[in-house]
């Protein structure tokens, strides 16, 4: 095919043509695979990656407020709780935006505007719970039972379908990722096959023609031949004939494939440096997924924690309730108690009311027998005067009124003993009477004393009703909070199942990255091979 040449130039220059042509191919097709591959990692890395990690945060972050919720209920002075529950719920919204930014189908984008519009109407719910459990524990928790967790579960199922579809989105991609690497490995391996093919066939056959003219320069050829790949070394032109133009010409020849080697050499290391950022990636993203793994099976260790003391709880609310029974049993007692003993007192202070009518009416009539006994001393000292008047006359009469003076002093004597008698009667009348009026004054005393009792006892009775009511109102209370301690007990023991659930997702997910940072060793070490197989060539 070369006798009809004019030239050995026309010949040496489609060689080198050629040959550096099918390379540049070679080189276009690595640098074109490695940039798509990149990219289609890189989209793996920012969109399918992150949204399944974002998915799984919010999960996590969702039960992190829920849990809190319930803690704030069982203790509304908890400040770790609301400190946990502000956290939670600030990532959770942080992960929706981020979510939002990721791109995607509309599917996803309409999943995303679902969720936040689920959280919306779950968080003026949960607010209200906290506002009832500073007053009412039994109604938040009534709330969290009838409201919050259904809204929850709703957050949560689609939650968790967006995780499984993206693990499976993951895993497509994974394979995808690792099926087009092997691919573009297996091109580039053939371009670069094909590359070396050719040009051993067309310096072949050029050789055989040209072997009788070179044969003079064949000392210089074996000394480039024999230059180990040292593409640096040029072939002296002596003349202008043909052997001068074919050595010409073989020089620019070396200096095209030095350039199309180095820049296979430069590509190659390219090719290095971004199979060594994308293992680094693959590494940083098992990292994340061990930490995920870390994190979920931490959760399951306080959810099991959790569950423990909601049974502690639910027993001590039996027993509290127990206790809130006899509490009441003993409060209508006390309530009966003191109704009959407010009754007896009343019977007493209408006995001491009729008593202190009794000496209030013997005042009066020791008042009178006074009054009485004054007129008998008047009576007695006119009747002692008259006596004393009559005796002057009867004298003065001599013997006629010696009878008379005889009557006169009996009636005297008589009168004597009337004022006596009378001022004895004053004494112990005066006596009765200051006595009288100090029992009247205690009577009065007492009949107040037993006023004040009876208005106490009626206060006791109050506070003893309202007692047992609001005992009453406790015991039922506590019913519904050892109801409700049950639910939760429950509740507890299907999150535990969800968080396990999350564990295994989560191993799922370290063990694709795992097999995609395999996928990208693999590329590091066709890189390197690519590398190598240029290496042997000096270009410098």
């Amino acid at each position: 095919m070369f006798r009809n040449a004019r030239s050995v130039a026309t010949p040496l220059l489609a060689t080198s043509l050629a040959v550096a042509l099918v390379f540049l191919g070679a080189l276009a097709y690595a640098l074109l695979a490695l940039d798509r591959l990149g990219d289609h990692f890189a989209e793996f890395i920012d969109q399918d990656q992150a949204r399944l990690s974002i998915y799984q945060d919010m999960y996590a972050q969702g039960l992190q407020t829920g849990q809190a919720i319930r803690n704030i209920i069982l203790d509304p002075q908890n400040p770790q709780a609301y400190k946990n529950l502000k956290k939670a719920d600030e990532q959770f919204l942080s992960d929706l935006d981020k979510a939002a930014t990721i791109p995607g189908t509309p599917d996803q984008a309409q999943a995303v505007t679902e969720l936040k519009g689920l959280w919306q109407t779950l968080t003026p719910v949960r607010q209200r719970i906290l506002e009832q459990a500073k007053e009412d524990q039994s109604g938040a928790i009534a709330t969290l039972n009838k409201e919050e967790t259904p809204a929850w579960r709703k957050i949560k199922g689609a939650l968790v379908d967006q995780i499984d579809a993206q693990g499976k989105t993951v895993a497509a991609t994974r394979t995808a990722v690792k099926d087009e690497a092997n691919d573009r490995a297996l091109g580039a391996g053939l371009l670069g096959g094909a590359a070396l093919v050719i040009g051993a066939i067309l310096l072949t056959l050029l050789s055989r023609h040209l072997i009788t003219a070179l044969s003079h320069l064949e000392q210089s050829m074996a000394q480039l031949a024999s230059g180990s790949g040292d593409l640096t070394h040029r072939l002296p032109v002596d003349s202008r004939d043909e052997i001068g133009r074919v050595a010409e010409h073989f020089n620019r020849f070396v200096a095209d494939l030095q350039a199309t080697v180095r820049n296979i050499r430069n590509a190659a290391t390219q090719m290095t440096q971004s199979a060594h950022a994308l293992t680094g990636n693959v590494a940083q993203a098992s990292e994340s997924s061990q930490h995920q793994s870390e994190s979920a099976a931490a959760i399951a260790a306080e959810v099991e924690q959790l569950t423990t003391s909601i049974a502690t709880v639910a027993d001590a609310a039996d027993q509290v309730r127990q206790k809130s029974a006899q509490s009441r049993e003993l409060s209508h007692q006390g309530s009966e108690s003191a109704a009959q003993l407010l009754e007896e007192i009343t019977r007493i202070q209408q006995s001491i009311q009729e008593m202190s009518h009794s000496v209030e009416d013997y005042l009066k009539s020791a008042n009178t027998i006074n009054r009485l006994t004054e007129e008998v001393k008047d009576i007695a000292d006119q009747t002692n005067l008259l006596a004393l008047n009559a005796a002057i006359e009867a004298a003065r009469a001599g013997d006629a009124g010696r009878g008379f003076s005889v009557v006169a002093d009996e009636v005297r004597k008589l009168a004597e003993k009337s004022a006596l008698s009378a001022n004895e009667i004053d004494g112990v009348t005066q006596s009765l009477s200051g006595k009288s009026t100090s029992l009247l004054d205690t009577v009065h005393s007492s009949v107040d004393t037993l006023s004040n009792t009876q208005a106490a006892l009626d206060s006791i009775a109050q506070v003893l009703q309202e007692s047992a009511t609001s005992v009453e109102a406790s015991h039922q209370g506590m019913d519904d909070i050892s109801n409700s301690v049950r639910e939760q007990k429950t509740a507890s023991e299907d999150i535990a199942v969800n968080v396990e659930n999350i564990a295994r997702i989560a191993d799922t997910n370290s063990d694709a990255v795992r097999q995609t940072e395999e996928a990208a060793r693999r590329f590091d070490t066709i890189a390197k091979e690519l590398h190598q197989t240029v290496s042997h060539f000096q270009v410098e």
